[in-house]
């Protein structure tokens, strides 16, 4: 029974120290466009496989920027030898992650809420998606907080019609 408790608390530090990188890089990258991290275990070290919108703003100047990503990981979350590569997203709009940075970011510079939810339905549907809802909750205008929800083409849920798509 010991030995069940601790392979189990040995996946559940595994999966909490990459929760922390995701998190981590979420908010260095912000402005590059941070989509995901791909983490592989090799003999040789730790392979980070890094997917942003804009990787020139990642790796920095004469890669300084990578070097600093590179020493960063190390220290702080104990990885030997991370190897970083830099990932660009094909298509951005097809992306959650960059999409909703994108609208928070369009939201927080004073732009209208509908105004920015419409323009990004538009674009992700523009982009070849076959559907999208995006959620806006929170204190908008008024002191009353409330959610919004903007819908474009078919997004199923749960059920018959979704097990189908």
């Amino acid at each position: 029974m010991n030995s069940r408790s601790n392979m189990v608390q040995k996946i559940l530090d595994k999966n909490s120290s990459l929760t922390e990188l995701d998190d981590f890089l979420s908010q260095e990258l912000m402005d590059a466009g941070y989509s995901s991290v791909d983490v592989i275990k090799t003999p040789v070290g730790t392979s980070l496989n890094i997917f942003v919108n804009k990787p020139g703003l990642v790796i920095g100047r004469r890669g300084s920027g990578i070097q600093n990503l590179t020493m960063t990981i190390e220290k702080r979350f104990k990885l030997p030898n991370p190897q970083i590569s830099v990932t660009e997203v094909k298509v951005p709009e097809l992306n959650a992650h960059i999409m909703a940075s994108k609208l928070s970011q369009t939201i927080s510079r004073g732009s209208p809420i509908r105004r920015a939810a419409n323009w990004a339905t538009r674009i992700i549907m523009s982009a070849g998606a076959r559907g999208v809802e995006i959620t806006v909750a929170g204190k908008m205008r008024s002191d009353r907080a409330r959610c919004e929800k903007y819908k474009a083409g078919v997004v199923p849920k749960s059920g018959f019609t979704a097990s189908q798509s």
